[in-house]
């Protein structure tokens, strides 16, 4: 994988340098294997991340009954299943499959809840 950064204007030109103003950049195996691994803790922090949310949310509908809570909570299930997605998508099948369809249909899916309890419940009280 071969990434650019911009030349500087302190820099001289040399002969490997490409004629668009930049200057290649070589990675090693280490550094790749460095952002993987920050790309994969970055993706689960997110997924769990959601799914906390999910689960306080429903405990919070459960003890209490405000069904503002509820649609919250059927939101974050919609916007963690769009991360799990993401995840597969992007960390265990990067190539294979698209599951952007998937992903945005969820995430829909999820503030479209929330949207109905936005509007339905607010007519509720005077």
């Amino acid at each position: 994988m071969q990434l650019n950064a911009p030349l500087s204007l302190s820099a001289r030109r040399s002969p490997g340098a490409s004629t668009d103003g930049t200057l290649p950049i070589a990675h090693d195996g280490k550094s790749d294997r460095l952002m993987e691994t920050f790309n994969f803790i970055l993706y689960l922090m997110a997924v769990l991340t959601c799914l906390t949310c999910t689960i306080l949310l429903g405990r919070s509908y459960l003890y209490t009954g405000v069904r503002l809570l509820l649609w919250s909570t059927l939101c974050f299930v919609g916007l963690t299943i769009n991360n799990v997605l993401l995840f597969f998508d992007v960390m265990v099948w990067p190539t294979e499959t698209d599951l952007r369809l998937w992903r945005f249909s969820a995430a829909l899916v999820g503030l479209l809840f929330l949207l109905y309890g936005f509007i339905w419940e607010s007519e509720d009280k005077p």
